[in-house]
């Protein structure tokens, strides 16, 4: 003990001391007391440290636009026990705090004999996701809710949503006008994740509508 122990005052009306070598057998409840007082003043010794890795990974093996994605971020080491958020980054590698609020079901746990904290949480993919990553921010505070260290983590890949085709241009229902037996050239411009292979036209008429008329299109 008078290893740990310096003393820096010699005021018989004070009791100051300097911890030396500090290590985790130190942490935990201090006490002292003065001739004159009648009982101990104590204290809680806590030590800080950083968390030493953090792993962030999305349990499904496709990432759908609307479908629930679960996300994992685990957190290696650290005093006090971080708190783990989930959010998005965009390409420029800025982060939206905003997306904090689109992880949702947000669950901590720990497996027996396991060092570190880990939590999950459910993501519900868009369009405008698409080459956005998840980032995990594990944050610690103090017993007086100071942010003693903020330490995030960017998955390794950025969010390869896979979505349907979806038309850019035209944009809905467009009547277009055609002379019998000219050529009409008809145009639609789509995006989707992946790209689609081929594309099938079809004419729609109110009459004969089983009709083939694959034969009218080139």
């Amino acid at each position: 003990m008078k290893a740990m122990i310096t003393p820096i005052s010699d005021d018989p009306y004070s009791c100051k001391i300097m911890l030396v070598n500090m290590n985790s057998d130190m942490e935990g409840k201090w006490a002292a007391r003065l001739d004159t007082d009648m009982v101990n003043k104590e204290i809680q010794l806590v030590m800080e440290a950083d968390v030493t890795s953090i792993e962030l990974e999305v349990h499904d093996e496709e990432v759908i636009a609307g479908d629930n994605v679960t996300v994992i971020c685990k957190a290696v080491g650290g005093k006090p026990d971080p708190v783990l958020k989930f959010m998005l980054m965009d390409g420029d590698n800025s982060t939206e705090n905003t997306t904090t609020d689109r992880f949702t079901d947000v669950k901590v746990f720990r497996t027996d004999g396991e060092i570190g904290v880990s939590f999950t949480a459910t993501f519900v993919p868009e369009i405008e996701d698409l080459g956005k990553s998840l980032c995990c921010k594990a944050v610690q505070m103090d017993i007086e809710n100071n942010t003693l260290y903020e330490t995030n983590k960017v998955l390794n890949r950025s969010l390869d949503v896979k979505f349907s085709p979806q038309p850019i241009k035209p944009d809905g229902l467009t009547e277009l006008e055609a002379q019998i037996g000219e050529v009409a050239t008809l145009s639609l411009l789509v995006k989707s994740n992946p790209a689609p292979e081929n594309v099938v036209w079809n004419i729609v008429r109110t009459e004969n509508c089983g009709e083939d008329d694959s034969e009218n299109t080139t």
